[in-house]
């Protein structure tokens, strides 16, 4: 029987991230594993971006309104329809992700772990939307 001294240590392998460009859009593929395509909203009407419907254009609208940076961005997460800004880099790992913009006042997208939809934090973080009537919102700030 071999003691605990004869053992070799466990090597933790830290996952492979990379961006990887699918036609207008770009994915993080994480250790062979693609997630879903997102879109620059400067790129709607766009060959090769999705159409979206004119409740979805009316939302992006109403950000854009209060909030238009050059990294904004939208996919289609699990069938959500999710606005976030990857203001940290497209395929950045942190945690809990991106504030969905057009989601729940709680939710995130994290778009190197979450590829079958968004998630709900336990509260609202992050300043209130002003273009959601009544976003309760949390904290302090101003980023829009």
């Amino acid at each position: 029987m071999k003691s605990s001294i004869d053992r070799k240590p466990a090597v933790l392998e830290t996952p492979s991230f990379t961006e990887v460009h699918l036609g207008m859009g770009i994915s993080c593929n994480v250790d062979g594993q693609v997630g879903p395509p997102s879109y620059s909203v400067r790129d709607i009407g766009k060959v090769g971006v999705p159409h979206l419907t004119k409740s979805q254009l009316t939302t992006l609208k109403s950000i854009r309104h209060y909030f238009d940076p050059p990294t904004l961005r939208f996919a289609f997460v699990g069938g959500e329809y999710a606005i976030f800004n990857p203001k940290f880099g497209l395929c950045w790992r942190g945690v809990p992700g991106y504030r969905v913009l057009n989601g729940g006042c709680n939710a995130y997208y994290a778009v190197t772990d979450r590829f079958d939809g968004t998630v709900a934090v336990p509260d609202c973080w992050g300043p209130p939307r002003p273009w959601v009537p009544g976003d309760p919102g949390r904290g302090v700030g101003n980023e829009w």
